[in-house]
């Protein structure tokens, strides 16, 4: 790892968690042959269609990480289901360790393997499926190392779907709503709080990530990376974070249910937000009600945390009702209204009639607008008239 931070340094980089422990590997190939008692490990199976694709991918992945744990089976185009899928379960039967395996496979019929496996065996078998070669990596690692079959699978649950676009590789993930928990590496009490909130969810279109927090200079960075790109309902995290333009939770909150009720009520208001940004397509001419009202959403919420305020979810959507129209029509040159005595409002509230222009600047720079002082002054007074409890 201190290698690891000469290197990002130098480059400009972030080094993920599992790529330092890739790297150690490279230093440490034989460490795993100096074991005096060899433990139980899951399986991993891979098989591909293709002479060569399943062979080609499991030597990259043993080579990395020093091992022949991965078994390779390749499935000829012109061999038929049934003859590859006696080879499968004969191969199964003979890796397994009681641990259980799990089968990495492309497409087609290879994916319905496993249940047929484990039916017909007992044998508990996985199947991952559209599998790339840094999906088998991270596979063999796990195993490797020690996981449960439950644990394994659990890392790849609704996520893990790769596509490469140019020469990079990118993570596939069409659910915009997410929860960000986060632990020192992004691999322990994170996902043990993951577990947690996805039965919470699970009837929900709402995906959990989690990340490590080992650098937290970075940590701010990263999660607007994220806030970019998906649409980030709350932070549920180990240690106290400073972070204004999202809901965070400290993990021990969620054990309560005092903690899932503040869940809820997020999920609440976001659904709320939904219906308004879908509402509101045939109502706005220059910016879109879904991308601006998931970006409104996050002032709101840094508007809150820095006045030490709260207001209410429904004062909150209305709030955000009026600033949708208030930068689309600026977009489209509309004169704002004047703000009564707004000289005599500056003297009471300038510092918190600052504290709001620092937080709009962005949107300002994005949409090209300025978002004077007397639209200014009408939001400070919505929060402050409305206020519901102080933090």
């Amino acid at each position: 790892m201190k290698i690891t931070r000469i290197i990002d340094e130098s480059f400009g980089i972030e080094t993920p968690v599992d790529e330092i422990g890739y790297l150690a590997m490279f230093f440490a190939t034989d460490s795993y042959k100096f074991d005096k008692v060899e433990v139980p490990k899951v399986g991993v199976v891979v098989i591909m269609h293709g002479r060569t694709t399943a062979s080609s991918m499991v030597e990259v992945a043993n080579s990395l990480i020093g091992t022949d744990h991965a078994i390779a089976l390749d499935m000829p185009l012109n061999m038929k289901p049934e003859t590859m899928y006696v080879i499968a379960k004969r191969k199964v039967e003979e890796i397994n360790k009681g641990e259980g395996v799990i089968i990495l496979v492309d497409m087609g019929s290879l994916t319905t393997f496993g249940d047929m496996i484990w039916e017909e065996t007992g044998i508990e078998v996985r199947t991952i499926e559209m599998v790339s070669t840094p999906m088998v990596l991270e596979v063999l690692r796990k195993s490797i190392v020690g996981y449960s079959i439950d644990e394994i699978m659990e890392a790849f649950k609704n996520k893990h779907v790769y596509k490469y676009r140019g020469n990079i590789l990118e993570e596939d993930n069409n659910i915009n709503d997410i929860i960000v928990t986060a632990c020192f590496t992004g691999d322990g009490a994170s996902k043990k709080i993951a577990n947690i909130i996805g039965k919470e969810i699970s009837n929900k279109n709402i995906d959990i990530f989690t990340i490590n927090i080992i650098d937290e200079n970075n940590l701010e960075n990263r999660l607007h990376k994220l806030k970019d790109k998906y649409n980030i309902l709350a932070i549920i995290s180990t240690i106290s974070l400073d972070i204004s333009w999202t809901p965070v939770f400290l993990a021990v909150d969620i054990f309560t249910n005092e903690g899932i009720d503040k869940l809820n009520n997020i999920f609440e208001e976001n659904d709320m937000c939904l219906k308004i940004s879908q509402s509101l397509t045939e109502h706005l001419s220059n910016v879109k009600g879904e991308k601006i009202v998931k970006e409104i959403r996050y002032i709101l919420y840094e508007i809150e945390y820095k006045l030490g305020l709260k207001v209410s979810i429904d004062v909150r959507m209305g709030i955000v009702l009026h600033i949708c129209f208030l930068i689309d029509n600026l977009i489209k040159g509309v004169i704002p209204r004047k703000f009564d005595d707004l000289e005599e409002y500056k003297k009471i509230y300038k510092k918190d009639m600052k504290i709001l222009k620092e937080i709009f600047s962005p949107i300002e720079n994005k949409y090209e607008i300025v978002i004077g002082e007397d639209e200014i002054g009408y939001i400070l007074k919505s929060f402050l008239s409305n206020q519901i409890s102080v933090h």
